[in-house]
């Protein structure tokens, strides 16, 4: 099974801006949960060290609770990852500054996810045979749509914004663009506890297990 490690993952990850970017999900998406430990740097500064669940199951969206960063007590949050199209890469022209492939990872948090879900549940096409409506998910390859993404600034944390698109058959090119593998290699028991045994001595205080 190919697995990469987190940094190398997140290289994959597009990053939306305050204009809007026109995507088509493309394949399954999978979730993580995550945690984001508050510490504090030998300079006095404050920032977040990102860690993973090791007993998280995707499939289930469950978790044991029994690994080093859930037995400490800590807060965290499911985030969501998908391929998706972006348009704008594969309109560019033979030879520009990207790579050959347009397909990117998304990272969605909880507020994205149920923004594209809302989405979806008006994505209705009437059958021909039937005459029925029938709902299609976002990323189904013959009745998904495009939607339309970008960083809203006035909200906060720079929550996104988006709308429906064009309704968008996947083309038999596009259906074999090759996809990211969508699996993350997660740190060992061992590697979790002796991170986390440093992590905890610089947390910052209100952040730290009771």
């Amino acid at each position: 099974m190919y697995m990469t490690d987190l940094q190398e993952f997140d290289w994959h990850v597009w990053q939306f801006t305050e204009k809007w970017t026109a995507i088509r999900l493309i394949g399954e998406m999978t979730s993580v949960f995550e945690f984001w430990i508050p510490i504090n740097t030998q300079t006095g500064q404050k920032t977040c060290v990102r860690k993973l669940c090791l007993d998280y199951d995707a499939a289930t969206h469950s978790r044991r609770g029994t690994c080093p960063y859930c037995d400490a007590g800590l807060s965290g949050r499911l985030m969501y990852y998908s391929n998706a199209i972006i348009r704008r890469l594969q309109a560019a022209e033979p030879g520009a500054d990207t790579d050959a492939s347009p397909v990117r990872l998304l990272k969605i948090p909880p507020r994205l996810r149920q923004g594209l879900r809302n989405l979806a549940s008006s994505n209705k096409r009437q059958s021909k045979a039937t005459g029925e409506r029938r709902q299609y998910g976002l990323a189904h390859p013959k009745g998904g749509r495009d939607v339309r993404i970008k960083i809203n600034p006035d909200t906060p944390y720079c929550y996104y914004d988006l709308e429906p698109w064009v309704v968008s058959r996947l083309t038999p090119e596009e259906r074999a663009y090759p996809l990211v593998p969508l699996v993350i290699k997660p740190e060992s028991p061992q590697q979790a506890r002796a991170a986390w045994n440093e992590l905890k001595e610089i947390a910052v205080r209100e952040d730290r297990a009771s």
